[in-house]
């Protein structure tokens, strides 16, 4: 079965064309927003007017997302090691060491702002099976996507992939280290923003 998956999802020449990889990247981009806008219309009570575009704006997102999570690229890199060649497990490693890093940085700081807010917020949090099934949603996609924007930014289009000389792998690492904290800030502004409308909501 494991097997059947890895192969369902074997990269070709053409899944890392240049255009694919560009197309692939606008929708990791795109599917960014779906997580704080579904977060604002199911706990903040807007107009329906207003209701409605942020939700539909919200659920475009979420079609982007599906499409991502869905695609040859970020399957393929998360079958087992030994149905990956050697190049394709040692980009898996180096991306989920980077996304391990990333979340801790992303849960302590979670872990700060809400140890302050209940020094200065003296509420009772009311948490309901809604808002811990949401949450538990958000931080699996989370922990799929910073792994797989630092493979998507990383990996070059077919037949280029060790082209590269030194002072461009260090431009390049300075980049992803911008593009995945900026990352990890959106996506973890739609976890956190579950959890404080839910605080204040509760």
């Amino acid at each position: 079965m494991l097997k059947f998956y890895a192969d369902t999802f074997k990269l070709s020449e053409a899944e890392l064309s240049e255009e694919k990889l560009r197309r692939l990247k606008l929708y990791t981009l795109l599917g960014l927003p779906a997580f704080p806008l579904i977060a604002l219309v199911y706990f903040k009570d807007f107009s329906l007017s207003l209701t409605f575009i942020i939700g539909l704006i919200g659920l475009i997102s979420l079609g982007f997302v599906m499409v991502t999570m869905t695609s040859r690229f970020i399957n393929r890199f998360w079958a087992r090691d030994k149905y990956l060649d050697e190049w394709e497990v040692a980009r898996k490693h180096h991306a989920m060491a980077i996304g391990h890093q990333v979340t801790d940085y992303m849960f302590m700081a979670l872990g700060a702002i809400f140890f302050i807010a209940s020094i200065f917020i003296k509420k009772t949090i009311t948490i309901n099976l809604e808002i811990l099934a949401g949450t538990a949603f958000g931080v699996v996609v989370f922990m799929i996507y910073v792994p797989h924007i630092f493979l998507l930014w990383t990996v070059k289009p077919s037949g280029t992939f060790d082209n590269i000389d030194s002072s461009e792998k260090i431009a390049s690492k300075v980049r992803l280290k911008n593009i995945l904290m900026f990352t990890a800030i959106l996506i973890g502004a739609g976890l956190m923003s579950g959890f404080l409308f839910g605080y204040f909501d509760g």
